[in-house]
């Protein structure tokens, strides 16, 4: 039997690989199934809570990872936890008609509590801090806009409110900002620490988990029967659940072209003084901005600020610079603190800016486009893609939608790394 081990490229030494729990599974190979009730490809934290939802459920569940787990953005991003989307009420209704919006409105509004009542739940060790999220305007009318998302979604439920001048540098720590608003159940985690704690969940209630073990294909045998190939080992499975969001390639090429990779990548300081801790976010909010180039920051339990943006690449020199040297201007005592990590993943954007979640056939699932949002949407995803194995239906918190590939796919993906300077000029441009 041909082992399929994919050697993926390395990732970037983040500060988040030296700081969370260690993860034991059993010897990668051989894979100990030839059948499954259900096999997830993926092993961030949307597949990783759909297994655990399964999983608890009595179904033979099977995560197969070509990497490790949380290998993608589940363990590379920020770690932050912001329960809203940048689109409004009458924009989704719109798109999605309003019993269905109204349903992804509030399980939107309600994700953040999702992520912590999981780590609650399942005693999960990952620096878990719940006191909320600023997003501060970078211009007058970036205010505005923000202003009536706030009335829109307080309309809801939505726990959120508008902070002046005063407030807003006052909890941020910045004279930059002049405006914000305060999102006050979410938070931020350590991502990865996050992520191996659903895959020891998972597997506390039977799931099985095996990293380094590219899926090559997938493909139907008959009604709601699947094979999942590896190299020349087949696996059987009732359902296929696709969870690999930003790097979602080859299973399903229809999926591959339903968005577009981006690539957020952030800094962490060295442990900051107690009086430079004390001074930048000083109640421990999260911090991210209107702009389109965004930036975006938090404090970590040994005392660092992580502080990101997008770029071109995660081996992008130029872009980290520049975002070091936004972050000096935007807390100007950082000016001295030394830099001691660096890396990124890529997110998914959808073009309507709406995840996802696809029945490609039946018992062929596939969930994708957090939009930047990965941690709280993606785990809501994972149970949603849980809930519509086990109980079918189509009134589910995320709508099951078909797959819509975007035009000129393949010319947009390569220049969208391109377009970031663009980007840039036009944030300078806001009034």
């Amino acid at each position: 039997m041909q082992r399929n081990q994919q050697y993926l490229p390395p990732e970037l030494d983040s500060l988040w690989l030296h700081t969370a729990p260690e993860l034991r599974l059993k010897p990668i190979w051989p894979i100990e199934a030839e059948r499954s009730d259900v096999v997830i490809i993926g092993a961030g934290i949307t597949g990783l809570r759909a297994a655990l939802e399964l999983a608890s459920q009595g179904l033979e569940v099977l995560v197969l990872e070509a990497g490790d787990v949380g290998w993608g953005a589940s363990g590379r991003s920020g770690g932050q936890v912001n329960p809203i989307m940048r689109l409004g009420s009458k924009a989704l209704e719109q798109g999605l008609g309003k019993p269905a919006a109204t349903r992804l409105i509030k399980a939107t509004i309600q994700s953040a509590n999702e992520v912590f009542s999981v780590i609650k739940q399942h005693d999960i060790d990952c620096d878990a801090v719940q006191k909320g999220w600023l997003q501060v305007a970078h211009c007058a009318s970036a205010a505005k806009a923000l202003t009536e998302l706030a009335h829109d979604w307080q309309a809801y439920g939505a726990s959120v409110r508008c902070l002046s001048a005063a407030e807003t540098q006052h909890l941020s720590g910045s004279a930059y900002y002049h405006a914000a608003l305060l999102h006050e159940e979410a938070g931020h985690i350590q991502p990865l620490s996050y992520a191996r704690g659903l895959a020891r969940a998972a597997m506390a209630h039977g799931a099985r988990i095996y990293t380094h073990n590219a899926v090559t294909a997938v493909k139907k045998q008959g009604p709601q029967a699947w094979t999942v190939q590896l190299g020349d080992t087949r696996i059987q499975a009732k359902t296929v659940l696709l969870c690999t969001n930003g790097y979602t390639s080859g299973v399903s090429p229809k999926s591959d072209k339903s968005y577009l990779p981006f690539t957020p990548i952030q800094l962490a300081t060295e442990p900051l003084s107690t009086e430079l801790y004390h001074a930048i976010l000083p109640q421990e909010h999260t911090i991210a901005d209107s702009r389109r180039l965004i930036f975006y920051g938090r404090k970590t339990a040994d005392k660092r600020l992580v502080f990101g943006g997008l770029g071109k690449n995660i081996r992008s020199d130029r872009d980290y610079e520049r975002i070091k040297r936004e972050a000096v201007h935007i807390f100007p005592l950082l000016k001295n603190v030394k830099w001691e990590y660096q890396w990124g993943g890529n997110i998914a954007m959808t073009e309507d800016s709406l995840p996802h979640i696809h029945e490609l056939d039946r018992g062929f699932l596939a969930a994708l486009g957090c939009n930047g949002r990965g941690v709280a949407m993606g785990t809501v995803l994972g149970r949603v893609l849980a809930e519509k194995v086990l109980q079918g239906g189509d009134e589910l918190d995320v709508p099951v939608t078909a797959v819509k590939t975007i035009k000129w796919h393949g010319f947009k993906k390569m220049m969208a790394p391109h377009v970031l300077p663009v980007l840039g000029c036009l944030d300078k441009m806001d009034k």
